[in-house]
């Protein structure tokens, strides 16, 4: 006998990318996460803390934004 019940997944993937921002979100810390272009696409409320800039503002904006001049890319 052979038993066919499909299971259905714990969470989404959606489910489970709410769960993981909201958690990041919240913490004290400074979070912040850049794509391939070196661009802003996660900026926690540890990072608005830190930096000044709230996640709207930063969400698509360089990385090179936050960092001293003598450190940013040419």
């Amino acid at each position: 006998m052979y038993d066919m019940t499909v299971v259905e997944p714990r969470t989404s993937s959606t489910d489970e990318q709410i769960l993981f921002g909201s958690i990041i979100g919240s913490l004290v810390d400074a979070v912040i996460t850049v794509d391939e272009e070196q661009k802003v696409t996660f900026f926690n409320s540890g990072a608005e803390r830190m930096f000044g800039y709230s996640s709207a503002e930063m969400r698509g904006e360089s990385l090179d934004k936050l960092l001293p001049a003598p450190f940013r890319a040419a």
